[in-house]
């Protein structure tokens, strides 16, 4: 394996080369609670009760939970997204 650019993942493997943006790389579709967790910068037991408010969520089985990343990232930024005031002469909007 030659590296031919340091600052993208361009990679040549004999005659065949692989270039991959992050943005190409799939994302995955479902993750662990701890995941999710480390994701939003969060404690599994604040992702707990989240759940139990209705953030969406796969059940495995009784212990095994996934998360679909797509819709949980959905869920929070419509509860949670803080959004800037507008200050206007006269007061705040």
């Amino acid at each position: 394996m030659k590296r031919t650019d340091s600052d993208s993942a361009h990679v040549t493997y004999g005659d065949v080369q692989n270039v991959a943006s992050p943005a190409e790389i799939p994302q995955a579709v479902n993750i662990p609670k701890r995941a999710i967790a480390k994701r939003h910068s969060l404690s599994e037991r604040t992702i707990d009760n989240l759940v139990a408010a209705g953030m969406p969520v796969l059940r495995i089985s009784t212990r095994k939970l996934l998360f679909p990343v797509a819709d949980c990232d959905i869920w929070l930024r419509e509860r949670f997204l803080v959004s800037r005031r507008r200050v206007i002469a006269g007061g705040v909007r």
